[in-house]
């Protein structure tokens, strides 16, 4: 991130599965910071819609994850 002006919008949606959408987080890590520990450098978001976000300025960026844990089981091989 190269500004203190840079704003973030983001809508993840899975248009195929619209119960998976409910059990989704956003996780954005600022790699400046250990990853190793649980600090102020994660940031988890229980939403799929972020909108105007703005990070304080890092030299080394972030990392953003979209983590999921489906609310159902499947058999094994099946997607």
């Amino acid at each position: 991130m190269t500004s203190a002006d840079t704003k973030i919008n983001m809508r993840v949606s899975f248009p195929a599965d619209k119960y998976l959408q409910d059990s989704v987080r956003i996780r954005i890590l600022d790699k400046s910071e250990s990853m190793h520990q649980a600090s102020a450098s994660i940031m988890t978001i229980h939403s799929c819609y972020l909108e105007n976000l703005i990070l304080p300025v890092s030299e080394d960026g972030y990392i953003i994850m979209i983590e999921g844990c489906m609310p159902y089981n499947t058999a094994d091989g099946q997607v």
